[in-house]
Order: C-alpha cells, then sequence, then structure tokens
C-alpha cells in the first residue's frame, strides 16, 4: 500500500511522551519526617502541581504528539513513598512500583507488624489481630492495586525467613542486623529501577547520614 505525503505508518509512530518521576525519602519512623509530616505533604503536593502545569504548558512536542499520563515511580514503601502515591493519584497519575519484594512480604514489613502471629497472617493475606497494622496494610494493598508492580520477589523466601526470625528474636541484635542488611539490599535494587526509569527524582531527607551511633549532618 502506497503511503501518503504527510502520513506516518504505524510502525514509525511515536510512542506517547510524558514525565516520569520518581519520589523517594523517609519512613514514618524517622523522627523529621513524623514531625514535619505536613508541612512535607504540602511542599510536595505544590511542587506536584508545578510539575503538572509545566507539562500542560512547556511539553516541547507538537499538540499532534500522543501525550502519556505522567508516571509516578516509587517503592511504595510506608512514609514518603506512600504520601506521594496518594497526591498522584489525586492527580490521575499512573503509579509504576519496583517493589523489593513481592506483595504480601511487602505489604507486611511496611505495615509495621510487632508479633510473629500478625506477621504470618499478612503473609498468608489474613487479617491479623493489631488494627492499626490491618489499616495500614489495606492501604498499601489498595494502592498497589492501583499500581502497575514489578516485585523483584526471587528472594522472599530467604527475606521471609529473616524477618520471621527478627520477629521471634526481638532482642537478638545479629538477627535484626541481618534482616536489615538484606532488604536493604533490596530496596537498592528497587530504587535502582526506579530511577533509571525517571527523568526528574524528588528526594525527602533531613539532612542526617548515619554511620553506626553516630549523625552526620550535611
Amino acid at each position: 500500500m502506497t503511503q501518503k505525503s504527510g502520513e506516518t505508518s504505524e510502525a514509525l509512530a511515536l510512542p506517547p511522551i510524558g514525565l516520569n518521576i520518581g519520589v523517594t525519602g523517609h519512613r514514618d519512623a524517622n523522627p523529621a519526617f513524623a514531625a514535619n509530616r505536613d508541612v512535607i505533604q504540602k511542599t510536595l503536593s505544590g511542587i506536584f502541581d508545578a510539575l503538572n502545569a509545566s507539562v500542560r504548558s512547556h511539553m516541547p512536542f507538537p499538540e499532534s504528539t500522543p501525550r502519556a499520563k505522567t508516571r509516578l515511580h516509587t517503592l511504595i514503601a510506608d512514609g514518603a513513598d506512600i504520601m506521594s502515591v496518594d497526591l498522584a493519584l489525586a492527580r490521575d497519575w499512573e503509579i509504576v512500583a519496583p517493589l523489593p519484594f513481592g506483595l504480601a512480604l511487602n505489604v507486611a514489613i511496611n505495615a509495621h507488624v510487632d508479633t510473629i502471629e500478625d506477621a504470618e497472617a499478612l503473609l498468608n493475606q489474613r487479617e491479623c489481630l493489631n488494627q492499626n497494622v490491618n489499616a495500614r496494610a489495606k492501604h498499601i494493598r489498595a494502592l498497589a492495586s492501583q499500581a502497575r508492580l514489578f516485585a523483584l520477589a526471587e528472594q522472599d523466601d530467604v527475606i521471609t525467613g529473616l524477618f520471621l526470625d527478627k520477629l521471634k528474636h526481638p532482642d537478638n541484635t545479629a538477627a535484626a542486623m541481618a534482616f536489615a542488611s538484606a532488604s536493604s539490599e533490596r530496596a537498592a535494587i528497587a530504587g535502582q529501577v526506579m530511577i533509571e526509569q525517571s527523568d526528574i527524582i524528588i528526594g525527602i531527607w533531613d539532612g542526617t547520614r548515619s554511620f553506626g551511633d553516630y549523625n552526620v549532618k550535611h
């Protein structure tokens, strides 16, 4: 079939153009984040609004170019991640979540379980006894159900064992450190995926780096 002048074949059509935003930051347990949650949320909301306005008015492509929704990349961890997902969904953005673990393990870790019984309930996608934990777990699942998930779950058996061992032995520093080390490694890999897929990265940080028992202010 002869292609008319000025027409573009489907094979040569440009993909939709959109903005990809990554967000990372402190968790709820961070004292500075907890103390300034309202201010952080207001500031992040303002940044999202500014990005929306920029996309509408300054996208450097012809109007005929297909447009994609603005896309948020984040790990759906508690704290800054979940805050950003709530704000993004309110703006009808697309959510893409590279999870460090499978969804069930991600939910159990980020719901802040205190007991092994509650952890096992969430890992088996059941409700647990602690209603505050249940509420957090339901919120994470609801956000995940509206996201495109990319779960790095190949180490879940190992991480689950370390997670449960830490809960079984709450006074065992070695068990806590083993879980923290392994889970941090998975989060770093997921974070790298987020960075590689994002045009802009927004970091929410209190300016402090921890080195053992020392905090260094920047």
